[in-house]
């Protein structure tokens, strides 16, 4: 219902239980420095979900993104793709688990219909995965910035995750160096297999 203004509680029932669960209907805006990304939260437990405990996410663990316009080159030159990009920062705590298990997979467009979903590990690889499984080939390689405390990189968003009235839905899901799964913008349950979205008016970055 686009028409409920954005901090709206809605009631939601499960069997004898009920909580009032705030509503976000309106697109966050994606205007410079950029529209920043954080909180990423583990699957939720029982008691998580029962007391509605908020998730902690370890310092040593945390997972932030930005989404940002690039800069149009010197000159004539065209930005390929969309000329928007997605840059993620996932920090680990050094000595902890197996670095290879690291990875993000990143989900563009409607919940039940994805655009774009490509899963990226600290290899550089870029693999598009269908039904919640990875395409054996990869499609591309980014660039991996290593550090004793974590791991980043950027990648270019696809044209064609852009959606009419210049909206990107965006969801992500971190595999952790310990096998642990973070999602965001909201925690999963442990039998989910995908993340909920959330919008960004790109149209703001050029109103400014």
């Amino acid at each position: 219902d686009t028409s409920r203004p954005d901090g709206q509680s809605v009631t939601v029932h499960l069997g004898k239980w009920s909580a009032e669960v705030k509503t976000q209907t309106q697109a966050t805006p994606g205007a410079p420095p950029g529209a920043f990304i954080s909180a990423f939260s583990p699957d939720l437990t029982l008691a998580a979900w029962l007391y509605a405990i908020p998730a902690q996410t370890p310092a040593p663990w945390q997972t932030a993104a930005t989404l940002y316009k690039v800069a149009p080159p010197p000159g004539n030159a065209e930005t390929l793709g969309s000329g928007w990009e997605i840059m993620f920062e996932c920090k680990a705590e050094p000595g902890s688990g197996l670095a290879r298990k690291e990875a993000i997979t990143l989900y563009l467009g409607p919940t039940a219909s994805p655009r774009t979903v490509v899963r990226i590990d600290t290899s550089g690889e870029v693999h598009t995965m269908t039904d919640g499984r990875i395409l054996p080939d990869a499609i591309g390689t980014v660039k991996i910035i290593r550090r004793a405390d974590g791991w980043a990189f950027r990648w270019p968003i696809p044209q064609e995750a852009i959606e009419a009235g210049k909206m990107i839905r965006i969801g992500a899901i971190r595999e952790d160096a310990l096998g642990r799964r973070w999602a965001w913008p909201r925690p999963m349950l442990p039998w989910q297999r995908f993340p909920a979205r959330r919008a960004f008016d790109i149209g703001h970055w050029n109103q400014l």
